[in-house]
């Protein structure tokens, strides 16, 4: 079984070119896209845990990440709220549910 990682896909560096957060599992690219960097984050760290049940050694991130803060973009990477994490619950069930995993 691979590794999962998250990406960031922008067009460097300009953090207002921001597209997508994507998880990659080996297989499978998962792509989250509402225009909100932070909430696709959390969604897609909320998807992993459901794919893997990741400790933090077997999800990776990939370089993006760094750069996008680097270059001013606003990222929020942990120290989620209660009401985010419910969010991202919600927000990943009915991902998985699209792609008939739930």
């Amino acid at each position: 079984m691979k590794p999962l990682s998250i990406a960031l896909l922008y067009d460097e560096p300009d953090p207002a070119s921001y597209e997508a957060i994507l998880l990659l599992d080996g297989e499978q690219t998962h792509r989250f896209a509402t225009g909100e960097p932070s909430q696709d984050y959390v969604t897609a760290f909320a998807v992993a845990h459901h794919l893997r049940k990741p400790r933090p050694e077997t999800l990776y991130h990939s370089s993006s990440i760094d750069h996008f803060q680097m270059d001013g973009g606003e990222l929020k990477l942990g120290d989620w709220t209660p009401e985010e994490i419910a969010a991202a619950k919600v927000r990943a069930k009915a991902y998985m549910d699209g792609l008939g995993e739930a």
